[in-house]
């Protein structure tokens, strides 16, 4: 079986191209070695989900977008150790990832000091409030507001103000806990 026979090739260049670019767009630089794999695992996925649909149906460009952000992410966590089919990571996470921007060069006890703020930071996101939670989850895997709204079924203005109010609560709790920012 081949994917995408029944389809036009100037649409899968089409679909391919606006894939490859929000791909682009969207990875981050030290994840870009992986940017070709990500790309053909969102396009495969984009056209297979085309196969299911028997009538006449064509993708625009803002689902392309949105699943080049879903398959960026699944390969952020996927690289991460993290799991790939629970949008709320760090809930179900022992530990949160090892952080990436520390000067490899840093001592055992300046590491040992970004694992603590690290676990201090996981203790405080479980701690919030469900829809506080799930807003500043949500804001920190880089869905813009609307995105935020429409995923807990609100409008702006309430996605605005449970992500206001939980990144409030997140540093009263990391201060009581000695943390920084």
């Amino acid at each position: 079986m081949t994917l995408g026979r029944d389809l036009p090739p100037d649409y899968l260049a089409w679909i391919d191209k606006v894939l490859r670019a929000r791909v682009r767009r969207h990875c981050p630089g030290w994840l870009a070695a992986y940017e070709d794999d990500i790309h053909q695992d969102v396009f495969l996925r984009v056209i297979k989900i085309h196969e299911r649909y028997e009538e006449e149906w064509r993708v625009s460009a803002s689902y392309l977008g949105r699943a080049a952000v879903n398959g960026v992410r699944d390969a952020i966590r996927k690289v991460s150790g993290l799991k790939t089919d629970n949008p709320s990571v760090w809930e179900e996470a022992d530990a949160p990832p090892e952080p990436t921007w520390i000067d490899p060069a840093a001592g055992p006890d300046e590491l040992a000091d970004w694992k603590q703020r690290g676990k201090h930071l996981l203790d405080c996101v479980r701690a919030l409030h469900g829809s506080y939670r799930q807003a500043v989850m949500l804001r920190i895997q880089g869905y813009t507001i609307a995105e935020v709204a429409k995923e807990m079924g609100g409008n702006e203005k309430q996605a605005e103000n449970a992500i206001t109010r939980g990144r409030q609560r997140l540093r009263v709790c990391l201060e009581s806990k000695g943390v920084e920012l």
